[in-house]
């Protein structure tokens, strides 16, 4: 699991800014604080594979949903 510690939270914030969410709105897709997302990013937790699931999904879901917005 420490190779998800060193590459995981990078990997999710250049998603999260790809996308252009905020760090509270992606914390609330995934249903996590943004303290506890912030951390993640920065490599200074290690997180399961289920919670890398879980957030993908979410944010996977998060994307979908903003991509449908039509003005």
């Amino acid at each position: 699991m420490n190779n998800n510690k060193n590459t995981i939270g990078p990997s999710l914030l250049r998603l999260r800014e790809t996308v252009s969410m905020s760090q509270v709105e992606a914390a609330q897709a995934i249903g996590t604080h943004s303290s506890y997302l912030s951390k993640v990013e920065a490599g200074n937790v290690t997180v399961t594979s289920k919670w890398v699931g879980n957030a993908s999904s979410a944010l996977g879901k998060a994307v979908s949903a903003r991509s449908k917005v039509t003005l």
